[in-house]
């Protein structure tokens, strides 16, 4: 819910330092600098706040609708209310089979009611700040506010509209004044006209990233639902950047790395690995991908990230956790530390991905930290994962140049006589290094293996604990505590 994404939160200062936000920002970036460190920056472009500063600028850059339209209750289905489009199981299967096969121009509307819903933008004369709000007034004595944005994709999903953001109107075209997954995500072929694109919003939106680099000096940026923006604006978003900074670096908010994202100048993708690590055959068929396939850009490596549950929480608690992170160090990624899972927080940020509908009700959004004030548990117990943390990011270190190479060809997957046990190998080219992990995946029982394995060795050292196992025929016995993981230099 940005308000205005050329302004800094005011909030955000510490009123003991008696400096501006803009100013404490400027010393972060700076020292970050000085160690080392560089600063990627979220970035919101297809939403605003309903209250935003733009809106009285250029209300032409918003939808309206009727202000007596009230907004759905969850789980209500009146099509009277405003709300995502509701659409039968028919009409879904025809959208879905659409979007699949890329026919935008086959693209199945909203019905009626909800389009009438709609009203044409205001003039900036029309519209007035009312308790909290933006009012239109139109000459006719209609009023008019603006509608919350809502989970556009699938067009079923059972989310009620959200209250503080809405979505801005990158295209103007009189047949699409409405707020649909084919005008905000989708975009139907007849909307996605250049003569349609509503060019002093893209030029405003392109300029912002430019704007922190030129203030700030900020390294990089991931754009928040990148993916649902149009293409030609994305591009145009890098662009800029780039020209300011050739190694400016973007991040994909996606789950799969594809030859697209290539394409589209992005340096890596958050991934789908705090979704796959803790279940088994998930985890089996992104492995076996990653050893066929490779990947295009590197994922994040991480157990968690601020939409999911925290590692904590599933089966196996810091077990798990040590395991999710050894063996995202192990593979081909950006190892990613989501705060609060080096010292096991449990209480999640946000119940956006992998809940149940239990887990939500547990966790309601007033008590979350992606929308109040929140302490981390700084007094918990699991003081020992900092250490494993350091312990792992030393030996991916230690072997960077072979573990961070995305290429198929550097890459194994171990098929083993346990289905509990997996394993994988990193080589490089000639074969002259080569490293082995070992993974029980077993959170509650200790499983045995017998594997083997490319080496010459008499004796294999595990990095992790410093135990030695005997190699015979090319071959060695271990077994693996619940959720052992084993590094072995072959």
């Amino acid at each position: 819910a940005i308000r205005n994404p050329y302004k800094l939160d005011q909030n955000l200062s510490e009123p003991s330092l008696g400096l501006d936000v803009e100013t404490e920002f400027a010393a972060f970036v700076e020292a970050a600098h000085h160690l080392g460190l560089r600063v990627v920056v979220e970035f919101v472009f297809r939403t605003s706040s309903k209250d935003g500063d733009w809106v009285k600028e250029h209300p032409e850059w918003f939808y309206w609708i009727n202000a007596d339209v009230r907004d759905r209750d969850p789980g209500d289905n009146d099509p009277t209310r405003y709300g995502m489009p509701i659409f039968s199981e028919t009409e879904i299967t025809a959208i879905e089979a659409a979007v699949n096969r890329r026919q935008f121009d086959h693209l199945l509307p909203p019905d009626i009611m909800h389009r009438r819903m709609f009203l044409p933008p205001p003039t900036p004369e029309q519209v007035k700040m009312e308790n909290g709000r933006w009012i239109a007034h139109y000459e006719n004595g209609r009023k008019g506010r603006i509608p919350g944005a809502f989970a556009d994709w699938p067009v079923d999903d059972p989310q009620p509209p959200w209250g503080d953001v809405t979505f801005l109107r990158l295209y103007d075209h009189p047949h699409y004044n409405y707020i649909a997954y084919n005008t905000i995500r989708m975009y139907s072929k007849e909307l996605a006209q250049p003569e349609n694109i509503v060019q002093p919003l893209w030029e405003r939106i392109i300029n912002i990233i430019p704007h922190y680099q030129t203030m700030f000096g900020i390294d990089g940026a991931m754009i928040d639902m990148g993916h649902a923006l149009p293409a030609e604006l994305k591009q145009a978003i890098i662009a800029a950047a780039r020209r300011q900074n050739p190694n400016f670096a973007f991040w994909d908010e996606n789950f799969e790395a594809t030859e697209k994202g290539v394409a589209e100048g992005y340096n890596a993708v958050i991934g789908s690995l705090p979704f796959v690590l803790p279940k088994p055959t998930e985890l089996e068929e992104f492995l076996i991908h990653l050893a066929r396939q490779g990947n295009p850009l590197p994922i994040f490596g991480t157990t968690e990230s601020h939409n999911t549950p925290r590692a904590i929480s599933k089966t196996g608690g810091a077990q798990f956790v040590r395991f999710g992170m050894a063996v995202a160090a192990f593979l081909p990624t950006l190892p990613f530390l989501h705060c609060g899972a080096e010292f096991g927080e449990r209480r999640p940020v946000n119940t956006g991905l992998g809940f149940t509908p239990e887990e939500i009700a547990q966790f309601p959004s007033h008590t979350l930290p992606l929308f109040s004030g929140m302490a981390y548990d700084w007094t918990g117990d699991e003081t020992e994962l900092v250490s494993w943390w350091q312990q792992t990011v030393a030996l991916r270190q230690q072997y960077a140049p072979l573990l961070t190479d995305i290429r198929k060809d550097s890459f194994i997957y171990l098929y083993t006589d346990n289905a509990a046990i997996w394993g994988i190998i990193r080589h490089n080219e000639d074969w002259s290094l080569k490293l082995a992990l070992l993974a029980n995946q077993d959170m509650a029982k200790a499983q045995r293996v017998t594997v083997g394995l490319p080496t010459g060795r008499q004796q294999l050292m595990d990095h992790f604990t410093h135990t030695f196992y005997e190699v015979q025929g090319n071959q060695i016995t271990v077994t693996l505590d619940p959720g052992q993981t084993i590094w072995l230099e072959l």
